[in-house]
């Protein structure tokens, strides 16, 4: 898996193991200006991986295969992260 890959997969497994808390103090109003802000900020770097990650699937520089290919390790980082299992959203 690329560099990129990797780091989009990190982004990503942090946010899914964060936005159930996030949600949670949302809903009961206690989401406060700071972890607003936090959030935004994590949201804007995974937007940039993320666009960069297509960006080079599109040159063909990082190919849809190799991510397929690494699935079980993506499977254990969701896991470590407290995600539960990774679905394939890439199809």
């Amino acid at each position: 898996m690329s560099p990129l890959s990797t780091e989009l997969a990190d982004k990503l497994a942090a946010l899914a193991s964060a936005l159930p808390e996030v949600v949670s103090s949302f809903l009961d109003g206690e989401l406060g200006p700071t972890p607003q802000r936090r959030l935004a900020d994590q949201l804007a770097d995974l937007a940039d991986v993320l666009n960069d990650h297509a960006d080079d699937q599109e040159r063909g520089i990082i190919e849809l295969s190799a991510i397929r290919a690494s699935a079980g390790r993506l499977s254990k980082l969701a896991k470590r992260r407290g995600c539960g299992k990774l679905r394939s959203a890439a199809r």
